[in-house]
Formats: C-alpha cells, structure tokens, sequence
C-alpha cells in the first residue's frame, strides 16, 4: 500500500501498512517512543532526551569517514532523514533528502538498524512515530 502524506496546521500525518492506522510526530506525541537502553531514566522527558542523544551516537558511530572515502566524496555530506518507529518498535525510513544520493542505500540501513524501541502512545494506544533527524558527517 503507498503512504499518503496529508498536512493538517503544520503537522504530518502518515498513513501507512506499517501496523498503524495513523503516525504523529516524535516531539507533539503523548508518550514519545524511546529506545529501551533509555528505560532507566525516571520521566518521560529524560527518557525523550536520551532517545535523541542515543540515535545521535548510534548514527555518528555507524556512519564515519571511511563512507566518505570510499565513495570518493570530498565535501561534507548533509541529510534529513525521516523515518517510522513502528508500533512494534522498529525503525524504516519514509523520507530522505540528501547531498550524497550515492550514500542512500548505506544511510537507510544504518537508521533500519537502529536499537528496538518503545513505541509512541496516543490517548493511551500504541501508535507509529515519525522522526526527522539531520546527519553531518
């Protein structure tokens, strides 16, 4: 099935086969996703904040200069990546913008690897979340 995008005041709602009938953004979510190493922190928004820190790290570790060698790249790389934490905590990109198309493939299984999370809840249901996040390298 395709993803229709529909925009509604500013927000992006995905609606997908993905195991949800309806995604919402990580940072307007209820209960947003977080990856289960963060499950020591004691709120929600400590938890949030270790999520994005622990993506962040992940992404730098996996991804480095090497790549960049490798495809004979000599300027810095930019991308945007959106990507779906499904309802059963996984990661698959949806969108990606980038300056290094021939890295596409590579970014997309790095994000696709990410740890499990614990899905978003909205209104105390389980739902899919949508996550945006730069990568610089």
């Amino acid at each position: 099935m395709k993803k229709l995008i529909f925009t509604c005041i500013g927000t992006i709602f995905f609606l997908s086969s993905c195991g949800t009938s309806f995604t919402l953004p990580f940072n307007v979510v209820d209960e947003a996703p977080y990856i289960l190493e963060c499950i020591q922190e004691e709120t929600p928004k400590e938890r949030k904040k270790c999520t994005i820190n622990l993506i962040q790290r992940y992404i730098n570790e996996t991804i480095d200069a090497n790549q960049k060698k490798e495809y004979n790249l000599k300027t810095r790389q930019k991308f945007e990546v959106t990507f779906l934490i499904t309802k059963s905590g996984n990661a698959k990109v949806l969108y990606m913008d980038s300056s290094a198309p021939v890295l596409n493939e590579h970014i997309i299984k790095v994000i696709e690897s990410l740890p499990k999370f614990k899905p978003g809840k909205q209104k105390g249901e389980t739902i899919g979340t949508t996550y945006t996040i730069p990568i610089v390298f």
